[in-house]
């Protein structure tokens, strides 16, 4: 119905004084027609409007006089003022999925009726094939793909009474076009034909970390209007709709993202997809970490310190300031760099340099490093003085260079027995086992990072044991039978502070002449009687003389004892 003229219901008018006339508009195209109410129903009629478009006419629905209305699937869109213009009684009632122009409410839609609201987006009236009119949606209307196949609306069909069923699978539309194209119905009275997505834009971009951009230019054509999507985008960018099937690919690349991206921007729709492939450089700046301190030692090729980076395009390292003689800085394959070498003799200090990271983009990365050079740690006790079984021992490991504190322990070997190495490099105690040489090697550690170590083979000879022999006087008494017998002893005692030796043999002697031979008790004290020739020689020899041949442990030792009585 288009281009007709009337004061009232130029296209349709259910008008009945003395009974009820009724009728349904299925899949029907009202368009463009004068007047007030191109479609009344009054005094009792029942209309129903089933998949009808009813577009660009100059005023809305015209219902009263007790008329009963019911909308389904249906377009009813006037530019200004009411869709439905109610009064005198009548009522109207929606079958769901109706379209109707923002905000207006007057034929009873809404969301809970699947009703939609919004600018249909109609293209104009036309032979849109079939043989009548019709308004076809444009690919970005509302109307489309709305209904779903074979919906009971829960009304009633004016003319039949039977419930009104839309998207009849299998059915045609006003211009003879199969339901539905796809899975769902269009909204109105024509089913526009689905044609897949054609998606077209840019197939390479450039952003950089930390610095808003956008590369725009996505468009994809189809109908319906195809939704884009994306896949493969790093933090930070999205794919912005910029309008009805384009879109453009926003945001600031977070840290971290460098790098070159394959990104999948997609077009779909009830038609099917279409993709682009898109490569993105996410260029980054630089960063360079690793040891800010590092330890060498003189004449040692120590271990590496080791720098990488990160930021792309993958940046290159290199080193300034000053270096010690014999140490460089290398750089590497895929953004490192190493600082190696052996500092020369003499070069012991404190050196400050910085490693930076370049690849093009700003600003640099930089990472101030403090190298500390310290001499070499060497022993510098050669030799250790010689020990006495018994005797305290007290002696000392030296070392310099490196770095103080140093650490001393036993690396092989063994110790004389009783003594013992400490920590500080002091060794004491006091010599136990039998004398001899003991040979070792002792291990000296420094406090620095990496550790230095220095070991020197060294030895201890250790010496029999002091002794001191204590001969008592000899008492020779004479009396009226003449010379009584004497008696001759001695102590034994060694190391130090002196203590009994036990179990040794003394030879007691008067000049030349042998007296007698005693051994020592625990207290060191040996003794013997001497008979009248051995009186008579001990006077001769104006006293008495002991001796001790010493041991494996001790030293020999000699005493004498006067004559008194």
């Amino acid at each position: 119905f288009d281009g007709n003229t009337a004061v009232v219901g130029s296209a349709v008018l259910g008008y009945t004084p003395n009974g009820t006339n009724d009728a349904t508009l299925r899949r029907s195209t009202i368009s463009a027609n004068g007047g007030l109410g191109p479609v009344t129903s009054s005094l009792g009629g029942r209309l129903s409007l089933v998949e009808t478009t009813y577009y660009d006419n100059p005023s809305g629905l015209l219902l009263n006089g007790g008329s009963a209305t019911n909308l389904s699937g249906s377009i009813v869109h006037v530019a200004i003022g009411a869709g439905c213009a109610v009064s005198g009684g009548a009522t109207v009632a929606s079958g769901g999925y109706n379209l109707a122009r923002t905000g207006d409410a007057t034929c009873g839609f809404s969301g809970a009726t699947d009703d939609v609201f919004g600018d249909p987006q109609l293209g104009p009236l036309a032979l849109n094939g079939g043989t009548t009119r019709n308004h076809l949606p444009l690919a970005s209307s509302p109307a489309l793909d709305q209904v779903p196949a074979n919906f009971a609306t829960g009304v009633n069909e004016a003319v039949s009474g039977n419930q009104v069923v839309l998207c009849d699978v299998g059915d045609t539309d006003q211009r003879g076009t199969t339901l539905p194209q796809g899975t769902l119905c269009d909204i109105g009275s024509v089913e526009a034909g689905q044609v897949a997505p054609d998606l077209t834009g840019p197939t390479v971009g450039s952003f950089t970390v930390g610095s808003p951009g956008e590369l725009a230019g996505f468009s994809a054509t189809g109908s319906p209007t195809p939704t884009l999507s994306a896949v493969g985008l790093p933090a930070g960018l999205t794919l912005v709709s910029t309008g009805p099937g384009t879109a453009k690919i926003s945001g600031t690349p977070a840290a971290g993202t460098g790098g070159t991206k394959n990104v999948t921007v997609t077009a779909t729709n009830e038609a099917g997809s279409d993709q682009l492939a898109v490569t993105l450089t996410v260029n980054e700046a630089p960063t360079v970490a690793g040891p800010t301190t590092v330890t060498l030692i003189e004449t040692i090729d120590g271990d590496a310190a080791s720098y990488t980076s990160t930021g792309f395009p993958v940046p290159t390292l290199s080193l300034t300031g000053s270096l010690p003689a014999g140490v460089t800085f290398t750089p590497g394959p895929n953004g490192t760099g190493t600082i190696d070498g052996a500092p020369a003799p003499g070069t012991a200090g404190t050196y400050n340099v910085t490693v930076v990271a370049t690849n093009g983009t700003l600003p640099n990365g930089s990472l101030a490093v403090t190298i500390n050079v310290v001499p070499r740690l060497t022993i510098t006790t050669t030799a250790l003085p010689n020990g006495q079984h018994s005797v305290p021992y007290d002696a000392n490991v030296t070392a310099i260079g490196g770095t103080p504190s140093y650490t001393f322990s036993l690396d092989s070997g063994s110790l004389p027995d009783g003594l013992t190495l400490d920590a500080d490099g002091k060794i004491s105690g006091t010599p136990s086992g039998l004398p001899g040489t003991a040979t070792f090697t002792v291990e000296a550690t420094d406090s620095s990072n990496p550790v230095q170590s220095d070991t020197q083979e060294l030895s201890i000879t250790i010496e029999r044991g002091p002794t001191v022999l204590t001969v008592s006087p000899v008492l020779i008494q004479l009396g009226p039978l003449g010379i009584r017998f004497g008696v001759v002893d001695a102590t034994l005692r060694g190391g130090l502070p002196l203590e009994p030796i036990a179990g040794q043999q003394v030879t007691f002697k008067a000049g030349s002449a042998t007296l007698c031979t005693a051994t020592t008790n625990a207290s060191g004290f040996a003794g013997c009687s001497v008979g009248p020739l051995g009186v008579v020689q001990l006077i001769l020899a104006g006293g008495v003389t002991a001796t001790y041949a010493g041991n494996t442990f001790w030293l020999p030792a000699t005493g004498s004892g006067p004559l008194i009585g």
